[in-house]
């Protein structure tokens, strides 16, 4: 009987056993079902290695990313698919691996797509123990290529900005409002002429190379920047420990918290001293020009007059001479002749005086042309109306002159002169270019200025117009101008016309004179 009863127990503990088991093989199969299933369907390739580089396995992840079913693969070495430039970097890599089981390693290499190209792989290799094939290599990778291309990207950018940097002479710098701590970059520091034991710690150590006449300036631009929180640009001179000056640009902006908090300054310093010497030269060889064409303007000017005398004392008084021995020889014909015989004659005579008096009639216009009678022996104001008047009788065109100041007799005569030849160039254009019915002229003067607004009502001048090259009347207008330190504008509306304004200041000496004293 306690035999039976002990049989019956061992019996029982055999079956729970039994059952125990078989929970423990579902268990596993379940496990093994699972960690299968999160291995074929992972994102990254699951790669299992021999130590001498055979492929074990590959999950599925590697046809997704690489292009390869696993079988292409699985029995052949690792090395035949990594770029030959990765190949020694990732042999070492697996060295220090192997050495001890769990050793981990993260290495970057290159992975020859199924389609030829070169694929960036960031893998994590450990060394395990397979309890199956024994020890080899784990590794899991995955595709960072576009990661890498944005960083090549990136550092070929930071590359091309830093030549463009050298090429424009710009370094940069950057300011720590909290702890006062001044970076300077390497391109800054050698526009500085700063050599690499130079230390430059704070912003008071930085402002020592600043000009002294200039670094008040540096110092309040930068202070009123932190208070204000906006960003700063002026020019300033720094002084190299070698002594050598050099003109800089500044620029600076401020960076915030998201309370509005002052954190960081961040600034740009560009040695503009070869561009500050092109501009000196520049205004040098701009003032010699007006100063050139000043004085060719004034031969020219001198010319006409001596033509238009030449003109006048000579043709003039050689027409007049011939108009008076022409009437005297009709005047002695008629009292040897008699009216009677005479009036035959009368039609002949008519039209050689007449044509003497057109021909003399002439010869006043083209001297007045050359020379305006009017400017020296009537003011400005008067030589203006005048003009305006020859302008109607020659083209038709109606001209409304007003000028409510009279005081135009103290001119300097060559500002006269300038100011005369720039408006019969307007009403050139107006006669040529603009078909126009009506113009509007106002002359004014105060104490500082005088002032010439002539306005039409034609098609009204384009920008093109005025800015092409080959616009030669514009840019005399504007050279004549210059001359006296004085400016031209010009505004056209298809609607409105033409507005033309000069105005010259009146106590300011000619830039032809200050070139010729200098």
């Amino acid at each position: 009987m306690k035999v039976d009863e002990k049989k019956r127990e061992m019996d029982g503990e055999q079956k729970k056993e039994i059952e125990h088991l078989k929970k423990s093989i579902e268990e596993i199969k379940r496990s093994k079902e699972h960690y299968q299933h999160l291995i074929e369907n992972a994102g990254e390739i699951i790669t299992v290695l021999n130590f001498d580089g055979t492929i074990r396995f590959e999950n599925p992840a590697l046809k997704r990313i690489l292009g390869y079913q696993p079988d292409e693969v699985v029995d052949k070495n690792l090395f035949n698919y990594i770029h030959p430039d990765d190949s020694n970097k990732v042999k070492q890599a697996l060295i220090r691996v192997k050495r001890k089981t769990g050793n981990k390693s993260s290495l970057e290499f290159r992975y020859q797509h199924k389609d030829g190209t070169w694929r960036h792989l960031e893998s994590f290799a450990k060394n395990i123990i397979d309890p199956m094939l024994g020890p080899g290599f784990l590794f899991n990778s995955r595709d960072i290529t576009h990661r890498v291309n944005a960083r090549i990207e990136l550092e070929r950018s930071k590359e091309q900005l830093f030549h463009a940097h050298q090429i424009a002479k710009i370094g940069g710098w950057e300011l720590d409002i909290n702890t006062n701590q001044v970076t300077l970059s390497e391109e800054l520091r050698k526009l500085m002429g700063l050599g690499k034991n130079a230390k430059i710690e704070t912003l008071e150590e930085a402002l020592q190379f600043v000009h002294p006449d200039d670094r008040n300036k540096a110092e309040r631009n930068i202070k009123s920047a932190l208070v204000k929180g906006e960003g700063y640009s002026f020019e300033y001179r720094i002084i190299q420990p070698n002594g050598k000056e050099k003109v800089f640009y500044g620029r600076g902006e401020i960076e915030t918290d998201q309370d509005g908090n002052a954190l960081q300054l961040t600034g740009i310093g560009q040695d503009i001293t070869d561009i500050k010497e092109t501009e000196r030269k520049l205004q040098t060889y701009t003032q010699k020009l007006k100063s050139l064409t000043a004085r060719q303007e004034k031969i020219r000017e001198n010319e006409r007059i001596r033509i238009a005398r030449d003109i006048h004392d000579e043709l003039g008084q050689m027409l007049t001479v011939l108009k008076m021995d022409v009437t005297s020889s009709i005047n002695r014909r008629k009292k040897e002749y008699g009216d009677r015989y005479m009036s035959r004659y009368s039609d002949e005579i008519s039209e050689v005086v007449n044509g003497i008096d057109t021909i003399i009639q002439s010869v006043q216009r083209i001297t007045m042309e050359l020379r305006p009678g009017a400017l020296v022996d009537l003011d400005l104001k008067e030589a203006l109306e005048w003009q305006c008047s020859e302008f109607r009788k020659q083209t038709g065109i109606k001209v409304k002159f007003v000028c409510a100041d009279n005081s135009f007799n103290n001119l300097d005569d060559e500002l006269a002169t300038t100011v005369f030849r720039v408006f019969q160039e307007i009403l050139t254009n107006i006669m040529r270019h603009a078909n126009a019915t009506k113009v509007d002229v106002l002359l004014e003067k105060d104490d500082d200025y005088l002032h010439l607004n002539v306005h039409d009502n034609g098609r009204g001048i384009s920008v093109e117009e005025i800015d092409h090259p080959e616009s030669l009347g514009i840019l005399g207008m504007k050279e004549r101008s210059a001359t006296f330190k004085g400016t031209i504008t010009f505004e056209g509306d298809k609607k409105k016309g033409t507005l033309v304004r000069l105005t010259i200041p009146l106590r300011e000496k000619k830039s032809s004179t200050e070139s010729e004293q200098t």
